[in-house]
């Protein structure tokens, strides 16, 4: 059954769930048929969602009609829309999904992993060792990134807080203590490292006790301001009734 013959059905309310859903995906396809075909991306753009990273549903609904709704597209169509999607992004038409923060840390952890094994499989590799005789971690964060080591300000959180990387290095640790692998010393290096950290680590808790005294002198301060607020309150209400006795006293002696 042809286009025409189910757009007559549907116009005589007498068309089937799935010769709608038919309908529907014929209609889809011909459109998506035309953005592909477009020749040029300013015609695909209007067709995009606003990160132009995928074809946006609402605009498809619309375009195909018959009480299609973005649901519809998302739901019995996303094989096909997707299909379409990575033509485009062959392209260039279509802009590649940013990552997530999640993604990207995994995909960090896989490199710097694949980094470290390939040192490990070179006997000649120099590990550069830290003043207390482990791995200078800073060191080969630096050898990671290809980077100067003044231009390290700081470990990564990858290298301290990642299971993985911190058992690796772990490991590392130990062949270093055991002489069983070639180093590079760095002790003054990571000496004044380590003071530098010593130093901040001393003037953040510094800093943390001071703050910790300011905000309970705030909240001490709120209390008693409470406590005043509350005794002008009082002294209000009292006033208040004084006054009003004073005034009834006035009026039942007008009356003598």
């Amino acid at each position: 059954m042809d286009i025409q013959e189910l757009i007559k059905k549907y116009e005589g309310d007498c068309i089937s769930k799935q010769e709608l859903g038919t309908l529907r995906r014929a209609l889809l396809t011909n459109i998506l048929e035309s953005i592909k075909n477009s020749e040029n991306n300013s015609e695909i753009e209007v067709w995009l969602d606003e990160k132009r990273s995928k074809l946006c549903t609402r605009k498809l609904a619309q375009a195909v009609g018959y009480d299609c709704k973005p649901v519809n597209i998302r739901q019995s169509f996303k094989a096909l829309v997707t299909e379409y999607e990575k033509e485009l992004r062959k392209i260039g038409s279509i802009e590649f999904k940013a990552k997530s923060n999640i993604e990207k840390h995994d995909d960090e952890t896989v490199k710097f992993l694949a980094f470290i094994r390939e040192r490990l499989n070179n006997p000649d590799y120099e590990w550069p060792k830290n003043i207390r005789g482990s791995l200078y971690r800073k060191a080969i964060w630096a050898f990671y990134l290809d980077v100067p080591l003044d231009e390290i300000n700081y470990v990564p959180n990858l290298l301290t807080r990642n299971k993985k990387v911190k058992d690796q290095l772990a490991d590392i640790d130990v062949l270093i203590a055991n002489d069983k692998v070639k180093t590079l010393d760095f002790a003054s290096k990571s000496a004044i490292d380590e003071m530098s950290e010593t130093y901040l680590s001393q003037a953040l808790s510094s800093t943390r006790e001071k703050l910790k005294e300011k905000t309970e002198e705030v909240v001490f301060l709120r209390h008693e301001v409470s406590k005043l607020e509350q005794r002008i309150t009082k002294y209000e209400n009292r006033t208040e009734a004084l006054q009003q006795g004073n005034i009834d006293a006035f009026k039942k002696g007008s009356i003598h």
